[in-house]
């Protein structure tokens, strides 16, 4: 945990010194998609959607100017699982590559998970575009103590390839963003690389504690952080804010 904080940490600063960075990224499924953003001061970002990923074809919906802190609905869409979404630093000439992202439709909320299981909890679907993005980590928030439910998570590909993983997992794993309702763990990713033009389907599966004296009830993953490279070696970081919840199943609890 230290080391891949650490790795962050550097990997940060590396791009803030070469002027370079994305902006945070959130979508909230209302009427329209509506889209959270906050920009760094030293540039503009170009939000784009598209519906055909297959295609790469994609929209600008707004133009973020530097520093800029609001809201942005797009209208005409209704269902934020159906889009893409990214920001682009600058100008577009001078991007080489990004990531969309979305949230899968299954696993639906409110499946049932029970004690001593292992199950998918969510799943996400990230498209590389411009470029290789070479993976480097992934940040999950839950509204729970989850080491007090799971001993272990891992990211998967579609074809159950661990893309990273926490194991014996303790309150040391974890950043407390809100007190009691805000949980982060952050893991590192090794050599793994999505491919420009190719859609990766990644996993989130939790191993639950075989006994507990959790009462049984909602849990939540509140949001999904990926943070990659390009082949340029600038950063991407994309977060996505549409949480996805399971229903905690304890006997006799």
């Amino acid at each position: 945990m230290k080391k891949s904080i650490v790795g962050l940490f550097v990997l940060l600063v590396s791009v803030l010194a070469h002027g370079q960075t994305e902006p945070f990224l959130s979508i909230e499924p209302l009427s329209a998609v509506k889209i959270s953003f906050h920009g760094q001061p030293w540039t503009d970002y170009i939000l784009q959607y598209t519906t055909s990923p297959a295609n790469l074809v994609w929209s600008n919906a707004v133009t973020i100017h530097g520093n800029a802190t609001g809201n942005y609905a797009l209208t005409n869409v209704s269902d934020a699982q159906t889009m893409f979404y990214r920001t682009v630093a600058g100008n577009l000439s001078s991007r080489t590559g990004s990531v969309f992202v979305r949230l899968a439709s299954t696993p639906t909320n409110d499946t049932p998970v029970y004690v001593g299981t292992t199950n998918d909890v969510a799943a996400y679907q990230l498209l590389a575009a411009g470029s290789d993005m070479a993976m480097r980590f992934i940040a999950l928030d839950f509204d729970y103590r989850l080491w007090l439910y799971g001993d272990s998570i891992a990211v998967k590909n579609a074809a159950g390839m661990i893309v990273a993983k926490a194991a014996n997992l303790s309150n040391a794993d974890f950043t407390e963003i809100n007190v009691g309702s805000d949980y982060r763990l952050f893991m590192s990713v090794d050599a793994y690389v999505l491919h420009d033009g190719q859609i990766e389907n990644f996993t989130v599966s939790v191993g639950l504690l075989p006994t507990t004296s959790r009462a049984s009830g909602e849990l939540s993953l509140i949001q999904a952080q990926f943070i990659s490279v390009d082949s340029a070696g600038v950063l991407d970081n994309e977060i996505w804010l549409v949480p996805r919840s399971v229903f905690y199943v304890n006997p006799g609890h």
